[in-house]
């Protein structure tokens, strides 16, 4: 009768125990835990510009960023796939031609709020605005899966640290308890960084930009030290100096020949008017 009473008052207890851990849980469950959450999205953007200048559109965003409240976390600018040339055009001086064509890249990330503000005055530094993505990402589940998943790490730690207190100190079952929190906590934890970084992610946006330039042409005379040989260009730059300075004077010799066009049709004219008059005179002499 004993014994009965206390097998009742045992399955009692548990029964309250499950109950309770059972509402515990129904208090964050997914639905009320969605009707109390605002909605989070992550927000991403991409542009691709054209620019009057890398280096001045660069250093112009960097300090918008900074007014914005935002960082810069990668800035690079390159001078592309450009070439230079080099013609010794005096004995101590050539001439070094450089094709320039400037791009950059920049990522940083700006407060949410900022975002839109931020974009129109990037988008206002460019000559064209190529292309524009802008992403959204809801990550409203996420945060709630990752609370929920803290919640069931501390209930299973609370229920495995009951275990160890009832079952007494057996080693082999203290040890299996022990891992099973830890293993808990762990879980719990890598949730609650995943939140943490959800959230910075929420709070500031991340926008990549491709900056691009027209390519410029840059000339510098550079001073070459005269050396004691007199200086004598060799055959090649010669024979192509003297293809270019006969070309240019048949140039010359051409342009002039069209300029007097005038001359040249007063002479045609004078030629047919002399061999018409010559035939009529021949004509009259005959008869």
């Amino acid at each position: 009768m004993l014994a009965a009473c206390s097998q009742k008052e045992s399955s009692y207890n548990d029964s309250a125990e499950s109950k309770e851990v059972s509402n515990s849980y129904d208090s964050t469950s997914p639905s009320t835990l969605m009707a109390d959450t605002i909605r989070q999205f992550i927000k991403t953007a991409d542009l691709q510009l054209k620019v009057k200048s890398v280096l001045a559109s660069s250093k112009l965003i960097e300090e918008n960023v900074i007014k914005a409240g935002g960082f810069v976390l990668n800035s690079e600018i390159s001078d592309g796939n450009g070439y230079s040339s080099t013609v010794l055009v005096k004995p101590d001086s050539s001439l070094e031609t450089t094709r320039v064509s400037m791009s950059g890249n920049i990522s940083l990330r700006v407060p949410d709020e900022q975002l839109d503000v931020f974009l129109q005055t990037v988008a206002s530094f460019a000559i064209h605005v190529k292309s524009k993505t802008v992403k959204a990402e809801d990550v409203s589940l996420n945060l709630i899966s990752d609370k929920l998943s803290v919640k069931r790490a501390r209930n299973h730690g609370k229920r495995v640290e009951k275990a160890i207190e009832q079952k007494g100190r057996k080693l082999n079952d203290v040890m299996q308890a022990e891992q099973d929190l830890a293993s808990g906590e762990e879980q719990s934890d890598l949730a609650q960084i995943n939140t943490l970084q959800l959230n910075d992610q929420i709070s500031y946006s991340t926008v990549t930009l491709q900056l691009n330039e027209s390519p410029s042409v840059i000339t510098e005379m550079i001073f070459t030290p005269e050396s004691k040989i007199a200086y004598e260009p060799p055959f090649g730059l010669k024979l192509k100096s003297a293809l270019i300075d006969g070309w240019k004077i048949l140039e010359a010799i051409l342009i002039f020949l069209v300029s007097i066009w005038g001359i040249w049709l007063l002479a045609i004219a004078g030629l047919l008017i002399y061999r018409r008059l010559d035939l009529l005179k021949r004509i009259n002499k005959s008869i």
